[in-house]
């Protein structure tokens, strides 16, 4: 499901949840959207309260402009009072009179605002979010950054566009840098104010740093706020079931991968339930209950005729077993049948089995646990 700006929620290799954009508490569910309104006391709706910014902003550029205050002197401490929306203005702001951020490279200082500067009207700050949505969409992250960084300039009051903007900075990898800009976009919002968006996608950067704690935090918070409402979102409980596996918690990591399966059948998500499933086979087989762990394998790989990674998992548990011919024939399957890019003549491409093969994307990416790697690579290497 995609909104205005195409913001969906992908279910990557990794199976790391990419909750891509902002999404709020009130519309928030992970491609099934959560439906009951949700209560005051967790999130507004967001329209209202950016009008409410909007109409701030216009406040303060429609106001006469004084002298620069001297070096020193303090701000007004008074914010301007927002207009009711019987009394709306269309949003008008100064165009900046100096370079904005470019690309991906620090900003420049910007020049003195000038008092004959031209207003920027609705139409092309309109034209401003179209352009930085449709980059950001086609995956063209560095313009999509530039332009966000414009729009944030012209409301800096208005945490949206540093939400973001952090979440091109996510895609982009720049991790540390994603996590100023969601902890600023924080800042601007009312302590009351939560976005599910902005925690999930938090919690991504903070495990493409390795920092398993401070995700769980966010991951947990996600889990905790959207329970009042409905239900978790299946793909956050999938991600928190990887970081909660990355501190060793498999008993924990088991429960929120079968949580994450059952919410995902529940919105008719097959690939989703598949995948969270055999994540869950992976943490029995971790915990030692081997044959709960293939009984589950096994179950995957009849359902998901192109799942390699539940054959391999398979492969590699047979093989630790002494069950050689079991093991070279699931294997033979996976790198035969599904590697060479089609299940049936006519049918789709699919993956192939060649990643299976690379102890260090097993670990990093795929995040098997330690167990199953070192299973695995005894497997690929004909070692006993």
């Amino acid at each position: 499901m995609r909104d205005s700006w195409g913001r969906t929620v992908e279910l990557q290799n990794a199976s790391t949840c990419r909750v891509s954009g902002t999404l709020r508490v009130r519309a928030m569910a992970c491609r099934a959207r959560l439906a009951p309104a949700v209560p005051a006391a967790l999130a507004r709706d967001a329209e209202p309260r950016r009008r409410l910014v909007a109409d701030a902003a216009v406040a303060r550029r429609a106001a006469p402009r004084a002298s620069p205050p001297s070096a020193g002197a303090p701000a007004s401490a008074s914010p301007p009072t927002p207009t009711t929306p019987s009394s709306h203005v269309p949003r008008r702001g100064a165009l900046l009179g100096a370079a904005l951020f470019l690309g991906l490279g620090a900003p420049t200082a910007a020049a003195p605002a000038r008092a004959t500067a031209a207003p920027v009207t609705d139409e092309a700050f309109a034209s401003l979010e179209m352009r930085a949505r449709t980059a950001y969409r086609a995956k063209r992250l560095d313009e999509a950054y530039a332009l966000l960084t414009e729009l944030h300039e012209l409301e800096p009051s208005d945490g949206q566009w540093l939400e973001r903007r952090a979440q091109c900075l996510v895609d982009l990898k720049r991790f540390e840098d994603a996590i100023k800009d969601f902890d600023a976009a924080v800042a601007t919002y009312e302590p009351e104010y939560k976005s599910l968006g902005l925690l999930s996608n938090r919690a991504l950067a903070y495990e493409g740093l390795s920092d398993w704690t401070s995700a769980l935090r966010d991951y947990d918070e996600v889990v905790r706020l959207s329970s009042a409402v409905d239900r978790a979102p299946p793909y956050v409980l999938n991600s928190r079931g990887n970081v909660l596996s990355s501190l060793g918690r498999y008993e924990d990591a088991l429960e929120s991968y079968r949580l994450s399966a059952e919410t995902f059948q529940k919105s008719r998500n097959l690939s989703g339930a598949i995948y969270a499933r055999s994540n869950a086979a992976l943490m029995l087989a971790e915990l030692g209950r081997e044959d709960d762990a293939i009984f589950e394998l096994e179950a995957v790989a009849r359902r998901a005729a192109g799942s390699i990674d539940a054959r391999a998992a398979l492969a590699a548990m047979r093989w630790s077993r002494g069950e050689v011919d079991e093991a070279e024939t699931t294997w033979n399957w996976a790198c035969e049948k599904i590697n060479s890019g089609v299940l049936t003549e006519g049918g789709p491409a699919l993956d192939g089995c060649a990643l299976y093969r690379d102890e260090d994307w097993l670990r990093r990416i795929r995040r098997w646990p330690p167990s199953m790697v070192d299973k695995q690579m005894r497997f690929v290497r004909l070692q006993r």
